[in-house]
Parts: structure tokens; sequence; C-alpha cells
């Protein structure tokens, strides 16, 4: 075989072999195939809220196994048959996708939008003073409304073979009978909704009515009931039945009445008005009978004290059919509250007797009193002077300590002194029965041994704490610094002996030497003149005036002196004292000065 048939013969082997494959494939045989085409329909075309809308996927073309339906992301179906059904919740717009899939596993898809309507709500009521006849009964639909628009039209049908439009109408019925009245609302979208309400009408018959006072009336008071408020509406009223709901029944041509309940209780009052054309009405009303308060109270404690609170407490009284809003107290003393609890708190600041009045009042406004009388007690003991017999004593000495004690308060009062000496306990008295604004005098003694010599010491006396005391700070004094010495050398007698003696005697000479002082001044002055020489100078006329003044102070220590004794003895009141010892102090201050 030559070079250039061999060229030639592999292709042609080469085409003829592609050309009998060819032959061999199926498409080869027929046109390529079709994917499927998705199409659907859905009915009803303006679905509402809630209705079942049927989708329909028939009319796709191809050789189409699965159906599967997409409801705007809130619902999915997947099905063999070309039939799927659906509901939707809220009037919008909803986006519907159907997607096919043939035996090969092509697909495809298609959406459309539906909308879904609400329909309108129907509401309406009406008003009229009563159903009767020839009343204009006003019938009003605007509570009406449209959850995806409006409400373009209101049609009425008033069941009596006439018809009304209007979201707002009136009407009057002639004849009494019994009527269903139907209103007809229709939205934007021309949807329609219903609703109907039943009626009475009748003839005008008498309208009862009546009134009572009291508005709480009690037990054993009469009531005055009036029918005047009763209205004939054509005839006349000829008769007034009334029923007590107590087992009385009275019948009178008048309008007015008077009735009186033995009991408590809830009573029901029927009012039954016949007038001139056989016609009647009835009314009925509770009354609720209750009694009066009782009004009742405690106090604690039953004696009060001065300046501490007492409690008063009204829990006992009784309200008797009401409720108890408010308590108002007096207490005696100028002062008042008024409580929305039966607990009230007072304190007194002066002694005395004070009548307390309770006032009750309850939720129907009657009211009750109760008064009871308190005693406000002041309990107050006093230590009112301390007083040592001598200042300055020796180891071995008696000191006698009087001390003086008041009550101040308002009670006879019984109650422990005790006297002390730089808080050591000498000795405790009882005093018994001092009756209010009295003092009493204790007498105590000291013997001035068991102490350190050589220095001073204090006394004090303490009245023990009364029951009910709340001043307590002039229950101790303290008062009298006492000196104690070391022994001396003992004298043939006693120094307290010769003590009050040798003061006389001091004092007595310095008396005796300042006259004689002033008699020789006068005398040296006296031949001065007599003589004709100079007078006395300066000098010397002063120091007849010192002699003088130190003689004043020496009388005026005396007389104060005299003051103490007396007061030691009683013979004179302790404000005396006081007064004539701050003056006879200022006295000698000034003569010390000079």
């Amino acid at each position: 075989m030559s070079e250039g048939i061999r060229r030639l013969f592999f292709p042609a082997i080469t085409l003829v072999l592609v050309v009998q494959t060819l032959q061999f494939t199926p498409w080869a045989l027929g046109a390529p195939p079709v994917p499927p085409v998705a199409i659907f329909t859905y009915t009803p075309i303006a679905p509402l809220v809630n209705e079942t809308v049927t989708f329909d996927g028939s009319n796709s073309t191809g050789d189409i196994v699965r159906y599967q339906w997409i409801f705007d992301e809130i619902g999915f179906a997947d099905e063999e048959n070309p039939i799927a059904v659906f509901d939707f919740p809220e009037p919008r717009i909803y986006n519907v996708t159907l997607k096919v899939i043939d035996s090969g596993g092509s697909w495809n898809t298609t959406s459309q939008n539906v909308t879904a309507y609400a329909p309108p709500f129907a509401i309406f009521n009406y008003s009229v003073r009563e159903l009767l006849i020839d009343e204009i009964v006003t019938f009003n639909a605007s509570n009406s409304y449209d959850l995806d628009g409006s409400i373009e039209s209101y049609s009425w049908d008033f069941a009596d073979g006439t018809n009304g439009t209007g979201v707002s109408v009136d009407h009057i019925y002639l004849v009494e009978g019994n009527y269903t009245v139907v209103l007809n609302a229709t939205d934007n979208d021309g949807f329609a909704n219903s609703t109907f309400k039943s009626m009475t009408i009748t003839t005008r018959h008498p309208l009862a009515s009546f009134a009572y006072s009291p508005a709480f009336p009690i037990v054993d008071q009469a009531i005055t009931l009036n029918a005047s408020f009763s209205e004939p509406r054509g005839g006349t009223i000829d008769s007034y039945v009334w029923n007590f709901g107590d087992g009385t029944i009275v019948a009178e041509n008048i309008s007015t009445t008077t009735h009186v309940y033995n009991a408590t209780g809830t009573f029901t009052v029927t009012l039954n008005v016949t007038d001139s054309e056989g016609l009647w009405d009835t009314e009925s009303k509770n009354l609720t009978l209750t009694g009066l308060p009782v009004a009742s109270f405690t106090c604690s404690p039953v004696s009060a004290i001065v300046n501490e609170r007492v409690t008063f407490n009204a829990s006992l009284s009784v309200p008797n059919g009401g409720t108890l809003l408010s308590y108002f107290w007096e207490f005696g003393d100028g002062t008042n509250t008024t409580e929305n609890n039966p607990i009230a708190y007072h304190t007194y600041t002066t002694a005395g007797t004070f009548m307390i009045t309770l006032n009750v009042t309850d939720s129907e406004g009657h009211w009750d009193l109760d008064s009871k009388s308190i005693e406000a007690h002041i309990h107050d003991v006093a230590v009112i002077e301390v007083m040592p017999s001598a200042t300055e004593v020796y180891i071995g000495q008696v000191v006698n300590i009087t001390v003086v004690v008041r009550n101040e308060g308002t009670d006879t009062e019984t109650f422990e002194v005790t006297l002390q000496l730089n808080e050591t306990l000498i000795e405790t008295q009882t005093v018994t029965d001092l009756a209010p604004n009295e003092e009493k005098t204790l007498k105590f003694s000291w013997i001035a041994t068991g102490v350190p010599p050589d220095a001073s010491y204090v006394f004090k006396a303490e009245a023990a704490t009364v029951i009910g005391e709340t001043a307590k700070t002039n229950n101790a004094h303290i008062n009298g610094v006492v000196k104690v010495r070391s022994q001396p050398t003992l004298l043939p007698f006693g120094l307290n002996t010769i003590l009050p003696y040798l003061l006389i005697i001091c004092l007595g000479s310095g008396l005796f030497a300042a006259s004689g002082l002033i008699w020789k001044s006068k005398m040296a002055k006296r031949e001065t003149v007599q003589s004709g020489e100079q007078p006395p100078t300066l000098e010397s006329s002063n120091r007849e005036e010192e002699v003088k003044e130190y003689r004043d102070y020496i009388l005026l220590l005396l007389e104060y002196q005299k003051v103490q004794d007396k007061y030691k003895r009683r013979q004179i009141s302790r404000e005396e004292y006081l007064r004539l010892k701050t003056e006879y102090e200022e006295k000698l201050a000034q003569k010390g000065a000079k």
C-alpha cells in the first residue's frame, strides 16, 4: 500500500466509526428532552382571613412527580398530586411559590402574590328611655370596624318592614311585639358582615319609682318612703302597694308612707303602682337596717404618770351593722386627735384628773360617745439639804449629819434614804408615808474612824427611786466637806467643848480692842484741839475708819452665825434661809473687800 493510500484510509475508518456510534445513541433517534413548567391557580380569588384556599398545580407541564408549595415562609407542602390547601391567618399579601420536579430530576418554579382580606366587624347598640311604643330608639354602629380598610356602608333591617342606612339611625316602633334588628356592614373591599339583636316593644304602662329617708336607717326608727317619683304615663296612678320585706304589706292611695323595722338586717322593699287603665309596674330596693354603734375604750396604764405615754384602746367599740370609720378623742387637757384606727396615744404634762371622751362614727354617719376619767400623777422625792455638824474633826470624833428630804410629787411616798461618805455607805433610813409637798429631817451620825487622817471627805445623801418617778436628778444631794485630822495631844477637856466659847471670847476681845482704839483716837483728837495743836493727820483718820469697818464685819459675821443656828433648829424655812444666806454673804464679801 502506497504512502498516499495509507494516509486516506485511517481518517475514513475513523469517520465510519463515528457515524455508526451516532446511529446507536438514543437522542439521535428523536428530539432532545423537555424540562417541566410550573403553573398553578387558586380559589377563591379574594380569600378571607382563615378561609381555606385551594391551590391547583395540575396545569403544570412535564413528567412531574413532586409538587412543593411554599406559602410565604409560614407554610410548606410536599405532595405527589397537584392540589394543596392553605388558610392565611391575617389580612395582608402573601407570596406563594410552586416548585415542580419531573422524573428526570429537572425542576421549575413559579410564584404569585395572594391577598388575604378581612371582613368588617358589624357591631351596634341602641339607646332608649324604655322600649315602648312611640319611643324613639337610637341605633348606633360606630363601634364597627375593618382590619384592612374601612367600612363604606351600613344597612339596617328593623324587622317591622322598614329599613335604614347610615352609621346611626333613629326608629320608632308603632306596634308592641318582639323584633330582631339586623345590621349589615360592607367595607371598601366589597366584603360584608352582619349582626343582630332582639328587643321587645311593649305598651306604655306606669313607671314605679320611690325613695326613702334617712339614707342609713337604724332599728326602731321611722323610715319615710316616697313614691311621688312614679310616672303614670297615660292614665293616673290609683294605688300604691308596699311590701316591706319583713312580712308587712300596706296598700295606700297616696304616694307616701312610713315604716319601722324592729330588727337589723337587709330587707327588700317592693312598690307596685297600678294606673286607671289597669296597667302596673314595680320597683324594688334593698334597705339595710343597722343599730347605733357603741363606743367603749380602755386606758393603759389606768393611772397615768406625768410625761409618760398612755395608750387608749377603742377596739371594744361595736359598729352594729356599719363599719367604724373614725375615732375622735378628747383628752381633757385641751388637746384632741382623730384616728382611723382604734388605738391612740397621749402624754399628760401636768398632774390632775382629766375626762377623756371618745366619739366613734360609722360608715352610715351614726355615732356614739364614751367617757372615762384618768388621774395623772407625779412621783418625785428629793434630797434638798445635807448639813454636817462640823467641817473639821479629829480621828475618833463624832460628826452629826442632818439630811432634809421633800416629797415634790402628788402622792404619799415611802422610800429609803442612804448616807455615804466618799461613796462608802454610812447608814440607811426609811421615810414612811411622806405627804406631798412635805419635808422630813433625818439625823445621821458618823465616827471619824477607819479613814486616813489629814484628808477631806464629802457627804452624799440619796433617796431611792419610787415607782413611777421620772425626775431623778434631785434624788441625790452632795454637800458638806469634812476634813479629818490626826488626833492632837489630849487636853484636860475636849476641844469641842471649849471651841464655841473661844470663838465668842475672840470675837468679844476684837470688839473690845476696836472700841478702845476708837475711844483713844477720839480723846487724842480732843486733846489736840484743846492744846491748839494740828488735828490728826489723814493717816490717823483712815486708821479709825479701818477699825470701825472691822467691828462692823465682826458684828455682821455674828448675825450670820445666828441665822445658820436658826435654820439648823428648823426655826426658819429653807427658802428664808437661802435668801438670808445670799444677803449676808454679799454683805460679808463687801466688808471683807474693804
